[in-house]
């Protein structure tokens, strides 16, 4: 089958067109690809993050329990956060009980 010249320019035109779609068609996939990628690398990170808090938690609350003086760690609004295991026996050698759950702090009950 013979084209002419206008049916050729035709033809070359609508390949054009097809692979224009083409490259926009794989720029998206492409874009799609690199968020999942981008996401993927972030909960990654996460996850690092959190492994990393909670072993560093592990190990404060160790070296907090294994020392013999009685300590009470305070936050910025003087409500108690931590107590270590030396304290709780001091107060419980006293007839009292720790509670930082309590909600105005440390309970002396």
């Amino acid at each position: 089958m013979l084209l002419t010249p206008l049916g050729w320019c035709l033809s070359c035109l609508g390949l054009a067109a097809a692979a224009g779609a083409l490259t926009r068609w794989q720029a998206a996939r492409h874009r799609r690809e690199v968020a999942l990628a981008d996401l993927e690398h972030r909960r990654a990170l996460q996850e690092q993050q959190e492994e990393f808090h909670r072993q560093f938690q592990a190990r404060q609350q160790a070296l907090f329990n294994s020392m013999s003086e009685g300590v009470l760690l305070l936050d910025r609004q003087g409500r108690v956060r931590m107590i270590n295991d030396s304290l709780r026996k001091i107060l419980r050698g006293h007839g009292r009980r720790a509670r930082p759950d309590h909600p105005g702090g440390l309970s002396l009950a």
